[in-house]
Formats: structure tokens, sequence, C-alpha cells
């Protein structure tokens, strides 16, 4: 529908993420609207050669909240610590505000049906 004749440098690009990643990207216009104009940012000025072997850079903890909105909770971004800085602000354990984020995803651990 945004990107009629999509060439095909790009479309072999995006369809080469893993099956996670690409739901995540359609789950969200703006991060595949990002996502393609940015391969096509990268096509544009460089050909189709050098798109096969672009990496795109990961996102930061505060790129994702502002891409997933208001709603989203969690554990503060803490790569920009400090000498001497407290991980988490005192009292808050990780948690944003003064209610604790319930929205946590339950991950299996060694297949033997435990949770971790």
């Amino acid at each position: 529908e945004h990107y009629p004749g999509l060439p095909e440098p790009i479309m072999q690009k995006l369809l080469k993420h893993d099956a996670y990643e690409l739901d995540l990207l359609l789950s969200y216009p703006k991060a595949i609207k990002g996502q393609t104009d940015e391969y096509l940012e990268v096509f544009r000025k460089d050909g189709g050669a050098y798109l096969e072997e672009y990496q795109t850079p990961m996102l930061t903890w505060d790129e994702v909240k502002a891409m997933k909105g208001p709603g989203m909770a969690g554990l503060h971004d803490t790569t920009n610590l400090g000498p001497g800085d407290e991980e988490f602000p005192s009292g808050t354990y990780g948690y944003e505000g003064a209610e604790k984020d319930t929205d946590h995803s339950t991950l299996p651990s060694r297949g033997d049906g435990g949770l971790t």
C-alpha cells in the first residue's frame, strides 16, 4: 500500500529477517515504515550489493519505548550510568513509577518445562 513497486533487493532484505523480527516489524507500522525507508535510502545511495551486507543498528531502549507508545513500561535504560549512579532509583527496584510492571513474558528453559 505505501510502497508500490518496491525494488526487489529491498523486498529480499526485509524477507531475510527472522520470523519473530519480521512479525514485530509488521505489528508496528512506524517500525516497518522506518525499516523500509532505511533500506530504500541505503539502496539509493550505495546500491543493492551494499544493501545485502548492510546491518541495521540496534534500537536503543528509548527508541523502543517511543515506538511502542505511552503504555510502555519496564526496566530503566542503564547504558549511560556514570560512576556512583544508582542502577535503579531508591525504592523502584527497576520498575518505573509507583506500580510494578506486570507485563512480563514467561520463557521456557532447558526444554524441561521449567520457567525462567
